[in-house]
């Protein structure tokens, strides 16, 4: 039987001194535990270990809370002084913590465990989606919550308001809900091409636009017409286009005639890349610097505004009224309002 359970007591919703913040973001690190997250931090960076005589790094998907503890044990000189003034990333840090405030008392068993390990992982966005659903009735409402166990297909909590009692399921939407091809298979592509390209003795940037298909040619097919339209590749300005699959222009040079610092490389690509496309990078290394750069920017296929809504409706929000059990809120199981 779900057990309901009032919030913690609300921390300010503004204005939250260096003092004040010190203290809540405490709270939330003992909570999380000093061992979890060293070993998040460790799995977080561990793409940066050298795996062979050739040292690979790879971009990470960013985990700002890992980045944001660092932050605070840089700036508290080990958690032993508050900072005088509050930078953005403790800032933002406090206001989770002022989540965790609200929403910790109402955490147990096996669903305080659930949280407390996804804080720190890849799934932390969807759980601060949850923290703040619950929050807000908090603060609005006056609620308490009784959490379903995350080991059942079940919506994520309970709230009740005086006599009623309603259910939430919580949807975190991603970038990739817009795109029709993921991002393993995008990766392939791009590695298919700095494999060509470094047959070929040439670096420089590579523009995609990767169109929508119907074709049932395969993946591996897929590959081998990349590497055939390149196989003759020099340099200079290109165009390839295959047909059903993408528009390729290249500007490429002989390798061994760029060496750029690896900060000016980023720089570059981060103000060249388009909001919508996927940016990919291969060089060399030496010393600090990046030899025979590759640059791929990769854009599509996506979804359009029609195609996105019918897929959201199927994909989340009718899956998300599908896993409430219709025994509270009023109405009918399947009534969409029941699913937020």
């Amino acid at each position: 039987m779900l057990q309901f359970k009032s919030a913690g007591s609300l921390p300010p919703a503004a204005g939250v001194y260096p003092q004040q913040a010190f203290e809540i973001i405490e709270k939330f690190r003992r909570w999380i535990g000093h061992d979890r997250i060293q070993e998040a931090r460790s799995i977080y960076y561990a793409n940066l270990v050298p795996r062979s005589s050739i040292s690979t790094a790879l971009l990470r998907e960013t985990q700002p809370l890992i980045e944001a503890f660092e932050t605070y044990e840089s700036v508290t000189f080990g958690r032993r002084r508050v900072p005088k003034k509050l930078p953005d990333e403790l800032a933002d840090l406090a206001a989770v913590a002022a989540q965790y405030v609200v929403i910790g008392p109402t955490l147990a068993g096996d669903v305080e465990r659930h949280h407390r390990h996804a804080i720190c992982g890849p799934g932390f966005r969807s759980v601060l989606l949850e923290w703040k659903a619950a929050s807000t009735l908090v603060r609005t409402n006056g609620a308490s919550n009784a959490w379903f166990s995350p080991s059942q297909a079940a919506p994520e909590f309970v709230a009740k308001v005086a006599d009623l009692e309603f259910e939430v399921e919580c949807k975190y939407v991603s970038h990739m809900i817009t795109e029709l091809l993921g991002d393993d298979k995008a990766s392939v592509f791009a590695e298919t091409i700095v494999d060509a390209l470094r047959m070929r003795n040439l670096c420089g940037e590579v523009t995609i636009e990767l169109f929508p298909t119907e074709t049932d040619r395969g993946e591996n097919d897929q590959q081998a017409a990349i590497r055939h339209h390149l196989d003759h590749a020099q340099a200079g300005d290109f165009t390839v286009e295959i047909p059903d699959l993408l528009k390729l222009n290249a500007s490429l040079v002989t390798s061994g005639t760029i060496i750029v610092s690896a900060e000016d490389w980023q720089a570059h690509m981060a103000k060249t890349k388009a909001p919508d496309s996927r940016a990919y990078g291969n060089a060399l290394a030496r010393a600090s610097c990046a030899v025979d750069p590759i640059t791929i920017f990769m854009t599509g296929p996506r979804r359009t505004g029609a195609a996105l809504l019918n897929h959201l409706w199927e994909r989340k929000f009718r899956k998300a009224a599908g896993q409430c059990t219709g025994d509270r809120g009023g109405g009918d199981r399947h009534r969409m309002g029941r699913a937020w």
